[in-house]
């Protein structure tokens, strides 16, 4: 049994969940609303991530060959088992990083600093990903 490699989740596609046009639309929204809607994004990118590392955690984790006709567990619960798992550990371990980030872009009103504080954080979060993947994939196995 090896560690997967591979599939990571790409930057532009965590990106999504908080993209430009979401930066632009909350600039001048109220600092509380902006704090909302910039922490939940982060949070569904968090989930996104997580999601593209359980697709490539159940044959490693859990083989197939190891499923017995009393216990027969579904790729697809596993995925879901594990995402939810890896979901918690990077919210759990990342959540001062994130709360700060949030406050700081909740509380400015340029789009070029929030657009940085928010590239500084996913990029935080993308290495999480794939320079912690071991630790992730570890903490699962």
């Amino acid at each position: 049994m090896t560690l997967p490699t591979n599939n990571r989740p790409s930057k532009s596609y965590l990106t999504d969940t908080i993209n430009d046009t979401t930066l632009t639309t909350h600039i001048n929204s109220p600092n509380t609303t902006k704090f909302g809607t910039y922490y939940d994004s982060f949070n569904k990118t968090i989930d996104a991530t997580a999601l593209s590392s359980a697709q490539m955690i159940p044959h490693t984790a859990y083989p197939f060959e190891f499923n017995n006709n009393t216990i027969t567990i579904t790729e697809q619960e596993m995925v879901r088992a594990n995402q939810k798992n890896i979901a918690n550990y990077l919210k759990s371990s990342m959540a001062e990083e994130i709360n700060n980030t949030v406050s700081q872009m909740a509380n400015i009103n340029d789009i070029n600093k929030t657009r940085q504080l928010r590239d500084d954080q996913m990029e935080s979060i993308y290495n999480k990903v794939n320079k912690g993947y071991v630790d992730i994939t570890l903490s699962m196995w």
